[in-house]
């Protein structure tokens, strides 16, 4: 393959992948950092849509989404807990 079509190829490949970049998920200096934030990552933020609407839904989309998101039922339900608890925290925290 000749150097021109090298360095095209690496410039497509960044240009598909740099919208993907954001979606990756938080470091722990990062999550500690942004702990009252409310920064979720895509799965978290849709597992916590679904935990609105009841936990048959949560159960159901859980399932569904298991191949894809490799999250069982009981972290999913520990995620929500997680988030839940952090809110609390921070709404406690920034009431003094």
């Amino acid at each position: 393959m000749s150097p021109v079509r090298l360095v095209f190829l690496m410039v497509a490949c960044s240009a598909l992948a740099a919208p993907l970049a954001g979606h990756a998920a938080p470091t722990s200096t990062l999550a500690s950092a942004d702990a009252c934030s409310g920064r979720m990552t895509l799965t978290e933020r849709r597992i916590t849509e679904h935990a609105g609407n009841g936990m048959p839904a949560l159960i159901g989309y859980v399932h569904l989404t298991q191949p894809i998101y490799q999250v069982s039922v009981d972290e999913a339900v520990a995620m929500v807990d997680a988030q839940r608890a952090n809110r609390q925290t921070c709404a406690v925290a920034s009431a003094r």
